[in-house]
This record gives structure tokens, sequence and C-alpha cells, in this order.
């Protein structure tokens, strides 16, 4: 099991980008996000995490961490939603499950 410490930040165009991308997890690894640019909040509509499935965090801070099911499917990818200080991004890359 496996910790991802993922880094949001707003690019020159306005787009939310993720470092590293891609984000490769397996079941039983935690993965928290934070920005030095903003506060930040993210969410999954179809979740790969046990609980809860919206984190946020302040301004160079990591979000709480979760935690990737063990039933999860592998090889699936879930899309996630994302704020950085405020800007929204349409497509930010969430978490690929190793397959």
């Amino acid at each position: 099991m496996a910790h991802h410490s993922i880094t949001l930040r707003v690019d020159a165009q306005g787009n939310i980008q993720t470092e590293p991308r891609p984000i490769v997890v397996a079941p039983g690894d935690t993965v928290a996000w934070k920005s030095d640019q903003g506060d930040v909040s993210v969410s999954f509509d179809d979740s790969p995490f046990d609980g809860d499935h919206r984190f946020a965090g302040q301004k160079g801070r990591n979000t709480t961490a979760g935690k990737i099911r063990a039933d999860v499917p592998r090889g699936k990818f879930f899309e996630c939603k994302a704020s950085v200080g405020g800007k929204s991004g349409e497509k930010v890359y969430g978490v690929e499950i190793v397959p």
C-alpha cells in the first residue's frame, strides 16, 4: 500500500493540471491533493474511495487522505471534479486503478 500526494495547479490557459500524471493507484493505497495556488476541492461522482468521495484542503496543505476500496475494479479510470482557489476545472485528471 502506497500513499500518493497529488499537486494541483492552474496553468496559463486556466486549466487545472495534476502532478504526477497519470495517477495510478492500487486497492488499499491512499491519495491526498494540495495546491500552493489556493484552497482545493476534489470530488468523485463515481468514487473508488472508501467512505467520503469529497476532499478539501487549504492552500499549501494536503486534503484528508482517501483510501482506495479493496473491491475497486482493476483497470478502471475514475474522473474527478476539482477547483483551485475557486477556479473550477472541466476536465481534471482523476485516478487510474492498476490493471
